[in-house]
């Protein structure tokens, strides 16, 4: 039963720090957003928003192929986010990946 509510509880708090790390990111706080969105990594590994806001950062920072890591990343955690297939096919296009770019989009 412990066990269940420690896990309930990284939930929660990954959950937390992805919504800090959305609003740094919303007010350009990069750094902070990355600390809170790292954080949020840590406590739930599989929280798939955490992995898409840290790629729309670092692709805001121009690290296009960290950015398509990460989003690839979410995109295995949940293929139904729309938005992780928009800035991922960016990426693809700002590394002249063009090619990997159409396929997202499709």
């Amino acid at each position: 039963m412990l066990d269940y509510f420690k896990r309930i509880s990284f939930n929660i708090l990954a959950f937390i720090y992805t919504l800090i790390g959305e609003d740094y990111n919303r007010l350009n706080y990069l750094d902070k957003a990355i600390k809170y969105l790292e954080k949020a990594i840590y406590f739930n590994p599989n929280y798939y928003k955490s992995y898409f806001w840290l790629g729309v950062i670092y692709s805001k920072q121009e690290k296009f192929e960290k950015s398509i890591e990460l989003l690839t990343k979410s995109l295995k955690i949940n293929s139904s986010y729309k938005y992780t297939y928009l800035y991922l096919g960016f990426n693809y296009n700002k590394t002249e990946d063009y090619k990997k770019a159409i396929e997202v989009y499709e």
